[in-house]
């Protein structure tokens, strides 16, 4: 294995080598215990914002608009469109619009719904 997919943050200040390229290298900069302090206290959204009751996505909400504007402008959809839900894969714990669902290839993950073209399966837009 190359890189191995770690557990979590911890596991970067593991003093185990495992894969083929060096690990451990955060604790050179940085002590873990440093780390998760700052991480306590550094936030880029307001969480007791109004729009966090409304949209689940709220603190994404800029990222996803500037996307589906880029996107809309670079491709045009054919005539034929296809409404659908889809599972983005996700196990992670910390996700709160993680639902679980039988049917889909990854059974867990954030079900959103998209707007597709019915002849390539492009998604043109998702909510």
């Amino acid at each position: 294995m190359l890189m191995p997919i770690r557990k979590g943050i911890a596991a970067h200040w593991s003093t185990k080598q495992v894969g083929a390229l060096p690990t451990n290298r955060f604790n050179l900069f940085m002590g873990k215990n440093r780390l998760f302090h700052i991480m306590g206290y550094l936030h880029f959204s307001n969480n007791k914002s109004p729009q966090a009751s409304i949209d689940r996505a709220w603190k994404i909400r800029p990222v996803l608009d500037v996307l589906q504007r880029t996107f809309a402008r670079g491709y045009q959809t054919h005539p034929v469109i296809s409404f659908d839900e889809a599972t983005l894969p996700s196990r992670s714990c910390f996700n709160p619009m993680r639902q679980f669902n039988k049917d889909k290839p990854h059974k867990w993950g954030t079900k959103v719904f998209i707007a597709a073209c019915a002849k390539t399966a492009y998604c043109s837009r998702f909510v």
